[in-house]
């Protein structure tokens, strides 16, 4: 297996990158997410999933920076060497378009009151690893989902004791902070 610093040092050995601090630091958060994500992974077989106690989820990452500073490259790296078969690497307005439909699905079928609550069990379903490309919430109505299906995620997770996890992966221009004043902002227009 191959490790995203591992790749990342190659590619300044070959003279394809040129050394950039920041860009060094990401690739080492990076793989040390790697390791954790690897290091709890689902038990094998019916013993392990008896008798494993699974440690923690690690906690995403989110990447942030000017137009080309390797932010999608250090992805890119990341995504290919994770070992997790159920991974996805989206655009994040492709993603919240994908949300709508399955809530809009769920929101017509006889029984449903909340149709977020089957949108977050198929997530976890389908996806261990998700890593957003251009992560950016301007719409209040998708910050409000985004809210409950992070809390319904993870709410799936300790009611069913599942053995996979949610991860995500963001990158974006903006920094946390100005992502947060960006959609306080927003909601005060409302």
């Amino acid at each position: 297996m191959t490790s995203v610093l591992t790749r990342y040092e190659a590619l300044l050995a070959s003279g394809e990158l040129k050394a950039d601090p920041e860009q060094a630091l990401a690739a080492e958060r990076l793989n040390q997410l790697q390791r954790e994500l690897e290091s709890t992974a689902a038990p094998r077989g019916i013993l392990g999933k008896l008798f494993t106690r699974k440690p923690p989820a690690p906690r995403g990452l989110y990447l942030w920076g000017n137009v080309g500073r390797g932010k999608s490259m250090l992805m890119d790296l990341f995504f290919a060497d994770a070992l997790e078969p159920r991974k996805q690497r989206i655009h994040f307005n492709a993603f919240m378009t994908g949300i709508h439909a399955r809530i809009h699905e769920w929101r017509g079928r006889a029984g449903i009151d909340d149709p977020i609550a089957p949108a977050a069990r198929a997530i976890t379903k389908d996806v261990r690893l998700l890593c957003f490309d251009e992560f950016q919430v301007t719409d209040i109505a998708d910050a409000m989902i985004l809210g409950r299906l992070v809390q319904d995620v993870g709410g799936h997770h300790r009611r069913q004791h599942a053995c996979h996890d949610e991860r995500e992966e963001h990158r974006d221009r903006r920094g946390p902070a100005e992502l947060h004043e960006e959609l306080a902002r927003h909601a005060a227009h409302e």
